[in-house]
């Protein structure tokens, strides 16, 4: 099967535009779920929808690419917390407060630094995870109790 490194490379984009739409891509899908939860239990669309996260997504992504030191991303960290702590005190006051957007939001945001990540990486994750969980999973005889250990 071929590693994460050999679909990129087969693709023929600049590394940018890939992690770009990777970005724009989770971040629509975020935003689509929360939209979906909303019309199934019939609250009222409130803060954020597809479009929304998507460019909290984005702005991530921009801010992130900036520079080296990473400023810019941390001060529209800190101006989306100013902004979603105003949107919640406002929904407080309200009696309609819930934090499934704003944790949203600042997940959709925290996007772009996974995703530009070093795409190395992932496959060294995959096999990570591959080895210590699925590979070495103990096994347990039929009749006798789990271990209580966490």
């Amino acid at each position: 099967m071929p590693g994460v490194n050999e679909v990129l490379s087969a693709l023929s984009m600049p590394p940018l535009l890939i992690h770009f739409l990777l970005v724009v891509a989770l971040s629509f899908t975020i935003g689509l779920g929360l939209h979906s939860y909303r019309q199934t239990n019939n609250q009222d669309l409130g803060f954020g929808s597809t479009r929304t996260f998507t460019l909290i997504g984005v702005l991530g992504y921009v801010l992130y690419a900036l520079n080296e030191q990473k400023l810019f991303y941390g001060a529209g960290f800190m101006g989306l917390s100013i902004l979603l702590g105003i949107y919640y005190h406002s929904r407080a006051d309200e009696r309609t407060c819930s934090l499934i957007s704003p944790l949203l939001a600042f997940a959709t945001y925290l996007i772009a630094r996974f995703v530009r990540l070093n795409i190395n990486s992932v496959d060294n994750y995959d096999l990570f995870f591959r080895s210590k969980f699925i590979h070495n999973r103990p096994t347990r005889h039929a009749g006798t109790k789990p271990s209580s250990s966490c």
